[in-house]
């Protein structure tokens, strides 16, 4: 079976912060990976597009540590031709990012909408088989990893509502034995995070979120990490490895 696991190591040290206005993130917006407040601002009228967005950028990079390969549930007449990234996806929602408080009150969410499965890098003994291009075949093989950089449209938290703080940052994929398409579930990506110097949050990080495709064991689906948030920068430490529903105490 499958068996996905985040790379912490590349998580923190490519976690920043990127300001950037919203005429420049309209393909991201038809995917839904802003927070609200943004679609407010474009519903308001003339000048929308200038309005800037503070976004919490950061590499989520997939190793599946397995031995079979992790494959979408759906099949490829349900899969999804997408103009803006110009490739098929074969889950809906491939990561999804919440901030949410001790009350469980969300306070900054980023939404990473369907996307692809492939075979980025491979250990020096094994021939990557998925890629995104065309029609083709899509997913993770044992061995390989399919990273997502943070240069990549909706890779991402939108944290433009979101005050100054100390955190704590949770990464989980497979939360749920699944993989769609907001439909696409492949690896959903949620957070957590837990603000010290205003109020208390937790911010979670998943990949495969709803667990719709099996794994060995999603005990190392998720990644914690101290956030520490300032007004301009952002750094993840003491980053672990846990459940994809781990809770905070």
């Amino acid at each position: 079976m499958a068996d996905l696991v985040p790379d912490i190591i590349e998580l923190s040290r490519s976690v920043h912060l990127e300001d950037k206005q919203l005429f420049f993130l309209q393909c991201a917006m038809e995917e839904n990976c802003l927070a609200k407040s943004a679609y407010k601002a474009q519903d308001s009228g003339y000048g929308w597009h200038l309005e800037t967005r503070r976004l919490l950028r950061f590499t989520a990079r997939i190793v599946n540590q397995g031995d079979d390969a992790f494959r979408p549930f759906l099949p490829k007449s349900h899969w999804q031709w997408h103009h803006c990234h110009m490739h098929y996806h074969s889950m809906e929602v491939f990561a999804h990012y919440d901030i949410i408080d001790l009350k469980g009150n969300k306070v900054a969410e980023g939404h990473k909408a369907s996307f692809c499965l492939e075979d980025n890098n491979c250990l020096p003994d094994i021939t990557p088989v998925f890629k995104c291009a065309n029609f083709g075949d899509q997913g993770i093989s044992p061995g390989c990893t399919d990273t997502y950089a943070y240069n990549v449209d909706c890779q991402w938290v939108d944290i433009s509502d979101l005050l100054p703080g100390s955190y704590t940052f949770k990464k989980t994929q497979n939360h749920k034995n699944i993989c769609i398409i907001d439909g696409d579930i492949r690896i959903q990506i949620e957070f957590q995070i837990h603000q010290i110097f205003h109020d208390m949050f937790p911010k979670h990080l998943s990949v495969n979120p709803e667990f719709k495709v099996a794994e060995k064991s999603f005990d190392n689906n998720a990644a914690l990490c101290n956030l520490l948030y300032t007004e301009t920068h952002a750094t993840l430490h003491n980053c672990t490895i846990s459940r994809p529903d781990a809770r905070f105490v």
